[in-house]
């Protein structure tokens, strides 16, 4: 296990370490690095590195249920040391990031970033590899501070020179309740959204950008794995897909086994899209997602007018999508579209109220393709195939409520992140 091989040192008020910073100096790889919860600790940049077979595990152990806080700093937690886990903690009040990743192959599990007055987590351009975040919670981040350009709650790029192959990978969390941005915004290599609750408040733009490498040519291929998750959609444009204007990820999307919540007037027939391709893009492929505007009504599916589709054509797959019947832009490359008035879901009445657990009697029930493979000219490295969970709870409440729940087998997958009863 991680840290098996190593030392465990300690860190809190009667430790043989006052805080993180001190630790650092004597830190190897494979050592475990225990922290004390229940009290506050300086902002710290993490600059040691632990090797694959060895990563070091700095890891949160609760006192009276409440974990480690690390708060302050212009970055509270600076990862800028390789092969490093960070379990258990609460990072807060970052001037510019709560968390900045500058490294490669980290990993940040079972902890709440929040109130942070920019970026909540930040990827930078160069020296950024891998990052896992695995049940987390992200809230009150992001934003417009005055005078300066967009901040996002979880905004990651990877360097396509020092680190090609890298992925993000977000599982099993929650985020919500942010002043701004764009909940995911990506411009990793690969980006992967596994069983995850992701909300964009009605100040928000996209629930989910996956865009490329800014300024950087010749541009490779950034394809992304969208799968099982809930994504409630507060304002207007749900997804953003290929490029912002800055940089084009001329990539592949799956979209697979979705729940999509839409909850805003701005969407209608004629109205505001829920997947926008803009500049360089390949191919989308979309199955057994369910696409839902709170209170009924139609949607635009899609916005292709500033997009350039690389085969000369829009290229578009997928099959057993359930939209609201009278919806307009629906990709000629779907097969088997389910229409219908309501879902069938347990409560949506408002996004306040809202429930996606599938009721008995729903047409989402076993309505979905069992072939999760990606269409033929549309594939992606090691698509996720496997629906074993939905995301965390019914609407997440805490973080002891974020934890991956296993999803009952079916004979024909339900539409959607839930499965039926």
């Amino acid at each position: 296990g991680v840290g098996s091989s190593g030392k465990v040192l300690q860190v809190g008020a009667g430790k043989t370490y006052a805080n993180l910073a001190a630790v650092l100096s004597v830190v190897q790889p494979g050592d475990t690095v225990e922290v004390t919860g229940n009290a506050t600790y300086p902002s710290v940049e993490i600059d040691v590195s632990g090797t694959q077979a060895k990563p070091i595990l700095f890891k949160g152990v609760a006192v009276n249920g409440k974990p480690p806080v690390i708060s302050g700093g212009d970055n509270t937690v600076h990862f800028s040391g390789s092969h490093v886990m960070m379990d258990g903690f609460e990072i807060t009040a970052g001037v510019q990031r709560c968390v900045f990743h500058e490294a490669d192959d980290i990993t940040l599990c079972h902890s709440v970033v929040h109130d942070c007055a920019r970026h909540g987590i930040l990827g930078a351009d160069t020296g950024s590899g891998t990052l896992v975040l695995s049940e987390i919670e992200v809230y009150a981040t992001g934003g417009e501070p005055a005078g300066e350009n967009i901040k996002h709650p979880i905004y990651v790029a990877t360097d396509p020179m020092m680190y090609p192959n890298s992925v993000l990978h977000v599982e099993y969390s929650y985020v919500h309740d942010n002043n701004g941005g764009n909940a995911i915004k990506s411009r990793a290599r690969r980006t992967e959204a596994y069983f995850n609750w992701i909300e964009a408040s009605a100040n928000m733009y996209y629930s989910i950008e996956l865009v490329g490498y800014q300024d950087f040519t010749p541009d490779p291929r950034l394809d992304s794995d969208i799968v099982g998750n809930v994504l409630v959609h507060l304002s207007s444009d749900a997804f953003r897909m290929g490029g912002d204007g800055t940089g084009t990820s001329r990539g592949r999307v799956r979209f697979v086994n979705n729940t999509v919540i839409l909850a805003n007037a701005a969407f209608s027939a004629s109205g505001s899209p829920v997947f926008r391709f803009q500049d360089e893009f390949d191919a989308f492929d979309a199955s057994n997602n369910v696409i839902y505007k709170v209170g009924g009504g139609a949607v635009r599916v899609l916005r292709d007018d500033d997009a350039t589709w690389l085969r000369g054509q829009q290229t578009i797959g997928g099959s057993n999508n359930w939209i609201p019947t009278g919806s307009a832009f629906i990709p000629a490359g779907w097969q088997s579209t389910v229409t219908g008035t309501s879902p069938g879901f347990t409560a949506a009445t408002s996004a306040a109220t809202l429930d996606v657990s599938v009721a008995a009697g729903s047409p989402l029930i076993m309505a979905g393709t069992s072939t999760l493979a990606s269409t033929a000219g549309m594939e992606i490295a090691s698509p996720l195939t496997s629906l074993a969970y939905h995301p965390p709870g019914k609407r997440p409440t805490s973080f002891a409520s974020m934890v991956p729940v296993a999803r009952a087998a079916e004979t024909k997958p339900t539409i959607g992140a839930e499965p039926g009863p």
